[in-house]
């Protein structure tokens, strides 16, 4: 941790600037312990349940290697490749279907085993980046990146998943992606898009919407209710 005192618009204020932690920290406050993350631009305090996905998350990166590996490999039910976030390749724009996909894969990594969705990737495996999709945006940087996709995920899952999900832009053939890791939740969790409601899974390297029938056994099988 570092405090200096710069002047901004001709008035002395304090900077503290921290670095990541490579172990997990706590609070202590009238008695009471919490774990904070950032999420967006707040601090929010996780449940037991959310620091250990977090905690998995943030302690089995993968190296720069080993992402190269994964993206090598190809889609399977633990991977999951997509040329872009929100823009139509082909009509030159943004397209709502392509928001969704995003959500669904997410959903469906949600209620299986977890798993790394990469943006920025296409079918053969060739490093497109994030600048078109950054280009659609108001704020054009990964900050406004990251923010649209967290915007994403509240849309069309709701709740608050930030501890199920962690988005790094990591370079590939160097050319900076997205890359969302995400971990298995403990209850089932559905999509909504254009008023109706879903509930996706991971098969092979697709994410499939269950029947309620469908559903209701997976539960049963999956979470053990």
């Amino acid at each position: 941790m570092k405090i200096t005192f710069p002047v901004y618009d001709d008035v002395e204020i304090c900077r503290v600037q921290v670095a990541k932690s490579s172990e997990p920290v706590f609070t202590t406050f009238e008695g009471k312990q919490d774990f904070f993350v950032r999420s967006s631009c707040a601090s929010i305090p996780l449940t037991p349940e959310e620091l250990k996905a977090r905690i998995d998350l943030n302690y089995r990166q993968p190296d720069n290697e080993e992402i190269q590996e994964l993206i090598a490999a190809g889609e399977s039910e633990r991977v999951e490749l997509k040329s872009t976030l929100r823009y139509d390749l082909r009509a030159k724009s943004p397209n709502k279907k392509l928001e969704y996909a995003i959500a669904k894969t997410i959903a469906a990594f949600l209620n299986s085993e977890g798993g790394d969705l990469f943006i920025g990737i296409d079918d053969e495996h060739n490093a497109l980046g994030l600048e078109d999709d950054i280009q659609t945006l108001s704020k054009n940087n990964l900050d406004g990146f990251n923010l649209c996709l967290v915007g994403i995920i509240r849309n069309y899952i709701g709740g608050d998943y930030s501890g199920h999900v962690k988005i790094t832009f990591p370079v590939y053939d160097d050319v900076e992606i997205c890359r969302v890791q995400v971990a298995k939740s403990s209850e089932p969790v559905f999509t909504t898009f254009e008023g109706k409601q879903d509930f996706f899974v991971r098969s092979s390297c697709a994410s499939i919407p269950l029947t309620p029938q469908e559903q209701s056994g997976y539960e049963k099988k999956h979470y053990g209710s």
